[in-house]
């Protein structure tokens, strides 16, 4: 009946974030001396993104609070907490999450909802149960990280349980695959493609695993595992994504308002072009819209 009732609220919780969106671009809409809102979705659509992360991070400390290492039956109020939250950030991964992966604004969500990561850190994945993740400077996540798992549900246990444990991420590591709950990563690890670490594994420094289950298969030197931090690069280089971002959301609605231009003017401009090129063919003259 809980999960029942949350979808929707969090379906109108997503809607509400349209309010203040709205509010954006009629401001600029009045500001600009425009009846047109919508003119300015490159401004409305970051600020319903910025809006419904805001929402999740709330939900996120109002019904679970901290995630901590544990074990919780399925029939419980904690497994509801913690289905409410994940349900959640699928939401936030579909609409937002996939627009601004790899950018400082993942590191910046994460670190807001209780994740202990390293601005200089690289997501090209998403993590859950974020009070359990930890993530060292250079270190690149290209997998999802997941730090639960359902156990096996036995005859004389009232039903399945989901345990939770905490997964680390050394200094220039790199997780290219799954990794389980209660793993640990050292310094410059590689874990590879097509890989597991299994639940409680250690992987040493400056080694590469691969494999189901992973089992070292180089040992790198450490000159060629040494971690250069610079800050002033990282934040650049984060800049210049977001940027970027909003530059192909301008870009975006400029094709879309030159195609109501060209909509709107068709008359005008294929008399234009009729005149400055004369067709005198057969059939109707080139470029004819209907």
């Amino acid at each position: 009946l809980l999960q029942l009732l949350y979808i929707p609220t969090l379906l109108l919780l997503f809607s509400t974030c349209i309010l203040p969106a709205s509010y954006a671009g009629t401001y600029m809409a009045k500001f600009c001396n425009t009846k047109v809102a919508w003119y300015f979705m490159p401004i409305i659509i970051p600020t319903w993104m910025i809006s419904f992360s805001f929402v999740i991070i709330g939900l996120k400390w109002m019904i679970v609070g901290r995630y901590i290492e544990e074990i919780v039956s399925i029939p419980s109020t904690a497994y509801v907490q913690w289905w409410c939250i994940d349900r959640a950030m699928e939401l936030w991964e579909f609409w937002i999450g996939r627009f601004v992966i790899g950018t400082p604004f993942m590191n910046l969500f994460y670190r807001l909802l209780g994740s202990k990561v390293e601005w200089s850190a690289n997501f090209n994945g998403y993590i859950r149960e974020f009070d359990l993740v930890t993530v060292g400077q250079n270190a690149s996540v290209n997998s999802s990280l997941h730090c639960r798992k359902f156990g096996v549900w036995k005859k004389n246990d009232i039903g399945p349980t989901l345990r939770f444990r905490p997964v680390v991420l050394g200094n220039g590591s790199c997780v290219k695959n799954i990794v389980s709950p209660g793993v640990s990563i050292g310094h410059g690890a590689i874990v590879e493609k097509i890989s597991m670490v299994p639940e409680g594994g250690i992987v040493p420094e400056r080694t590469r695993v691969a494999g189901n289950p992973s089992i070292v298969i180089e040992t790198s030197p450490p000159s060629e595992s040494a971690v250069e931090y610079d800050s002033k690069r990282w934040w650049k280089i984060g800049m210049l994504q977001l940027s970027w971002l909003i530059l192909e959301l301008h870009f975006l609605f400029a094709t879309a308002l030159s195609g109501v231009f060209v909509y709107n003017n068709s008359s005008i401009i294929q008399d234009r072009i009729s005149t400055t090129f004369p067709w005198n063919g057969r059939y109707e003259p080139i470029l004819r819209w209907s």
